[in-house]
């Protein structure tokens, strides 16, 4: 849990991204620090990368933040969900030591009392479903074929958004 992102700003021509990285240090040691960031489109092209030093100190947790900037960004739709792969890796020395894979997207909200809700300015309607977290006799531990099956039939009915109950789900329902 020690990368997280914020979109800061959403154009059609640009994105800026924000990365969060926590950095855990155990021991004092003097090493240089590094840590860098690199944003992937759904074809595997880079469209980003930057390279920052971790600040020096001793023990406990260092919160470092880097800016990306993104020229054409894809958004993240219903119809087109078009995601961005953030890869961050930490560096002791120049050698790699930890890294951190996420799946990215880009996209914005807007809710008013009287239009209701848009997706990258789009007014939509919310047809959602409220689904538990197992699958029925097959239990909690529900196969990703099954996941799959399941949104895709949701989906084909007009579903567009769903309500989880209970914990965080598992990653293969975010996928």
């Amino acid at each position: 849990w020690g990368v997280a992102y914020r979109v800061e700003e959403l154009t059609d021509r640009r994105a800026t991204v924000n990365v969060d990285i926590a950095v855990e240090k155990h021991e004092a040691t003097g090493d240089r620090l590094e840590a860098t960031a690199e944003l992937y489109d759904t074809a595997g092209r880079r469209v980003a990368s930057k390279r920052i030093r971790i600040a020096d100190g001793s023990r406990g947790v260092t919160q470092q933040s880097l800016t990306l900037r993104v020229a054409d960004p894809r958004r993240w739709d219903v119809e087109s969900p078009n995601l961005y792969t953030l890869k961050t890796v930490l560096l002791r020395n120049g050698r790699a030591v930890d890294e951190c894979t996420i799946r990215a997207g880009f996209r914005t909200l807007e809710f008013d009392a009287n239009k209701g809700f848009a997706l990258n300015g789009r007014w939509m309607k919310v047809k959602g479903v409220c689904l538990h977290h197992d699958a029925g006799v097959l239990g909690a531990v529900v196969p990703e074929e099954v996941w799959r099956r399941r949104l895709v039939n949701l989906k084909q009915i007009g579903v567009n958004a769903i309500r989880m109950s209970h914990n965080p789900q598992a990653p293969v329902v975010y996928d």
